[in-house]
């Protein structure tokens, strides 16, 4: 990947396993930290429908309690709702970071 070639490249050839491992480990912990956040969302749009007893908690106990056919598209169209809701939210923040990213590594001039 391209952030950490050059972050690798960065440090001294003494610290490049420490730096690499970081880097990897920030990776991983931005991976996690994402797919918490947005399906927190996703769930809390879902939970924040008004929904009947066994709907209430998932789509998937709505399916198996056996809810009539009208409360199961109302639980569907819900959990539709906090996918979409997630969806937007994480292109946003794609969409902040490219721009931060467009800034931080856009050429500076500089008078040698």
């Amino acid at each position: 990947m391209l952030g950490t070639d050059q972050t690798i490249a960065a440090a001294t050839a003494e610290r490049a396993g420490s730096v690499a491992s970081m880097s990897e480990t920030a990776s991983e912990l931005g991976i996690s930290l994402g797919i918490a956040v947005l399906g927190s969302v996703s769930n809390a749009v879902y939970r924040g429908q008004a929904l009947p007893g066994g709907a209430r908690e998932s789509l998937a106990a709505a399916v198996a309690a056996n809810v009539p056919a009208d409360v199961l598209d109302t639980a569907r169209a819900a959990f539709t709702s906090g996918f979409h809701a997630a969806g937007w939210i994480g292109a946003v923040v794609v969409a902040i970071l490219a721009v931060a990213v467009a800034v931080s590594f856009r050429p500076t001039n500089s008078a040698a």
